[in-house]
């Protein structure tokens, strides 16, 4: 769902909110949709011939889509972009996957204390890419096993993984962040 502020002379044609939610998966999906929900707006968006009238301008959070895809520009895409909190719970997503397919791949029982070791960093470079923050992550490639005798942690390597196995994670991973 989108949130759209409403700038104040168009108010009135949303019975006073300063704010609307309506369903889209683009910008022009999602001014569609506002148009047909409050009577009035698309003469004000819209030109004679379907365009966006120039003097309207249409962000996705702080970026003009004249500097993204124009309406074509997909919202959700960029959410990530944006919110912190939607990165870190990508980012969590993806770290919690790849250990609990360690843990299968280890053969540890569910019972079995174990942690694995991460360090990952979010990349931006500028630009186009700003849109597009990429993590860089560093994984051990074992675990940390409460051996049970002892009550501390012992490094446990984790078996060669093919790149048959790397694909199934990769398939896996993106299954549950998306």
């Amino acid at each position: 769902m989108a949130r759209i502020r409403m700038p104040t002379p168009l108010r009135t044609l949303t019975k006073g909110k300063d704010e609307v939610s309506v369903h889209g998966e683009s910008v022009d999906e999602i001014l569609k949709t506002l148009c047909s929900e409050y009577s009035g707006v698309r003469e004000r968006i819209y030109d004679e011939e379907g365009r966006v009238r120039r003097f309207v301008n249409v962000f996705v959070n702080d970026q003009d889509i004249r500097n993204l895809d124009g309406l074509a520009t997909p919202v959700r895409a960029y959410l990530v972009a944006f919110r912190p909190e939607a990165r870190e719970l990508v980012l969590s997503t993806f770290i919690e996957g790849v250990f609990s397919w360690m843990r299968d791949r280890m053969g540890l029982p569910r019972g079995v204390r174990a942690q694995g070791g991460s360090v990952t960093i979010v990349a931006r470079a500028g630009g186009a890419l700003n849109l597009n923050p990429h993590f860089h992550a560093l994984i051990l490639d074992g675990m940390f096993v409460e051996d049970p005798a002892r009550r501390e942690p012992r490094f446990v390597r984790m078996r060669h993984a093919s790149e048959k196995d790397l694909r199934a994670l990769e398939v896996s991973l993106a299954f549950r962040v998306f």
